[in-house]
């Protein structure tokens, strides 16, 4: 009796010595971004659900230039593993249209710099949850006309 107490013990200690265990979390259809690591872990589990479709949206207004580096990383992996990022521009708004075309160029390829992104996230395994999806980033002109990104969708290939 007194052995399988003591095994007993020694089970418990050695699971409390391992530390705290990551719970898998549920695969969601729509995700609120937060730059840290649990974003990581909600999108993965989404991704490999596999869900049809999943919406990023943002608690806070993110201009094109501003795109967080956590979701360059995606947006890369999304290309890295033959992928496709499309981006949608909204319907032409007065204060845009008059001005130089570049604009809105120099808006859609400043979002990532793709070429460094893809060969960072080509070796880390938790980017191959992007292998089954494309990607949109979806922009839209906020209550002061400035171009802003309403959400980012993961479609399924």
């Amino acid at each position: 009796m007194l052995r399988l107490i003591l095994s007993a013990f020694i089970l418990l200690l050695a699971a409390c010595a391992s530390g705290p265990r990551e719970t898998a979390a549920t695969p969601q259809a729509d995700i609120k971004f937060v730059d840290y690591k649990g974003f990581d872990r909600d999108l993965i589990s989404s991704l490999t659900a596999p869900l049809p479709k999943i919406q990023v949206a943002f608690y806070e207004q993110i201009t094109p230039n501003a795109l967080p580096e956590r979701l360059q990383k995606w947006m890369a992996a999304v290309e890295a593993n033959g992928g496709r990022v499309d981006i949608t521009v909204p319907k032409s708004n007065s204060t845009i249209s008059g001005k130089n075309p570049l604009l809105i160029i120099s808006l859609i390829t400043s979002l990532w710099s793709a070429n460094k992104m893809v060969q960072e996230v080509s070796g880390e395994a938790q980017f191959n949850a992007a292998s089954l999806y494309n990607a949109e980033v979806i922009l839209k002109y906020d209550d002061k006309n400035k171009m802003v990104i309403d959400k980012v969708i993961f479609h399924k290939k």
